[in-house]
């Protein structure tokens, strides 16, 4: 009997949420990551989302200091202009656009509204995830337990890094999209 592996592709490209930049900083693969991915961060989690995080109070080794990082062109920090923020907040109905992050519906924002980047958007919040699926960009999104796998980095993950969490939450938000639950009543325009 032969068995077939799943061939892991490694992203060439990525568009971080604050929690994952927080989690890689903690897990000390932030610095793995700066080397070997071309990282896009919206300028809300920039300049406002991971500035919560102090190395006093966390697992952090250095502060956070993404502006610093984009100075050095170590990262890039995109901002979505207040059209495509307007429009993708139109998106949904109040009820949902509540659980969404300012920094995640920017997220959103770029990758909707900005078909050239070809950026795999990785987060751990499960309205984000749910958000992008809702929106037509399932196959843009990657778990940061598989972003780390396919580096060859190793780490003991909580739930909500791994596979199996994206996976639910994409599931959870391509069933929102088919019944309309959390959208407005605005077409969503599909990718």
């Amino acid at each position: 009997m032969v068995y077939l592996r799943k061939k892991i592709i490694k992203p060439k490209s990525l568009l971080p949420d604050a929690n994952v930049i927080i989690e890689a900083y903690e897990l000390n693969v932030w610095p793995t990551l700066l080397r070997r991915v071309s990282i896009l961060v919206p300028s809300i989690i920039a300049t406002d989302e991971t500035l919560f995080y102090y190395p006093e109070h966390q697992k952090i080794p250095d502060p956070i200091n993404l502006l610093s990082l984009a100075e050095s062109d170590k990262i890039t920090i995109l901002e979505a202009t207040a059209k495509e923020m307007e429009d993708i907040f139109s998106l949904f109905d109040k009820s949902f656009i509540g659980q969404l992050h300012e920094g995640e519906a920017e997220a959103l924002a770029l990758l909707h509204f900005r078909p050239n980047l070809d950026h795999q958007f990785c987060s751990a919040d499960a309205a984000a995830i749910r958000a992008f699926a809702m929106v037509g960009l399932s196959s843009r999104a990657i778990s940061f337990g598989r972003l780390l796998a396919s580096y060859g980095l190793q780490k003991k993950l909580d739930y909500q890094f791994k596979e199996r969490f994206l996976k639910e939450n994409l599931k959870v938000g391509q069933q929102m999209r088919i019944t309309g639950q959390g959208l407005s009543k605005k077409k969503i325009k599909t990718s």
